[in-house]
């Protein structure tokens, strides 16, 4: 189905900002108040980096009758989700900071390096326990707006919820690759590196199980 028979089947009209409007009615009073729950919505999609597909979605399940009242309700929950989305992202990548300098292992060999894993230690379980404090208020809020509003609500196309139960997993299995890959390249198998890149930064959705079955001499 094309964008065009989605638009005129919803009665979407175009937006100056994301192209996606809820539906139009006579009721003027109502339609500043829809409007203003449509650019409170675009500022959220635009945050969390919902898909074109995404957008359209929402903004046909609101168009119709069943939900356009809970609109209100709907977008100030996935405005708090969002927040708080955000900040654990910013903590992740924190994180993923930490973890690229402290697991390295040519570290161990350095002058008072048992003193500097202590530090790091501490350092890691203040950074895992921050990650958990803002998962413990993510998590029930994730289930709320996907009971009361049957929304799954999602961050550059993954729900998030999904994200959560796999990304630290993720990040760490990725830097572990990423040094693999970086000393076979050293060793002059520069293809593993550009295999690595390829699956890391353009392609993000690949699995663990996929990248072993493209680079399988990265496990070497």
């Amino acid at each position: 189905m094309d964008e065009g028979s989605i638009e005129q089947r919803s009665n979407i009209a175009p937006s100056p900002s994301s192209g996606l409007t809820f539906p139009s009615t006579t009721m003027t009073s109502h339609v500043q108040q829809t409007g203003t729950y449509q650019r409170r919505f675009e500022i959220v999609w635009k945050k969390l980096q919902l898909t074109r597909d995404e957008r359209v979605n929402i903004a046909m399940k609101y168009g119709g009758d069943g939900f356009n009242a809970r609109l209100s309700e709907s977008v100030a929950a996935w405005e708090k989700v969002c927040e708080f989305i955000l900040k654990r992202e910013k903590l992740l990548h924190e994180l993923e900071l930490f973890e690229r300098e402290a697991s390295d292992p040519k570290r161990l060999l350095q002058k008072g390096s048992s003193v500097n894993r202590l530090k790091e230690a501490k350092q890691r379980s203040k950074l895992y326990k921050k990650l958990q404090n803002v998962d413990d208020i993510i998590y029930p809020l994730l289930h709320n707006i996907e009971k009361r509003f049957t929304d799954v609500v999602s961050f550059k196309g993954r729900p998030y919820m999904d994200k959560m139960e796999y990304d630290k997993v993720e990040m760490l299995y990725w830097l572990q690759q990423e040094r693999r890959c970086h000393a076979l390249s050293n060793n002059g198998q520069h293809e593993q590196l550009a295999c690595f890149a390829s699956d890391n930064y353009f392609n993000p959705q690949v699995t663990i199980p996929q990248l072993n079955q493209r680079c399988p001499d990265s496990q070497n």
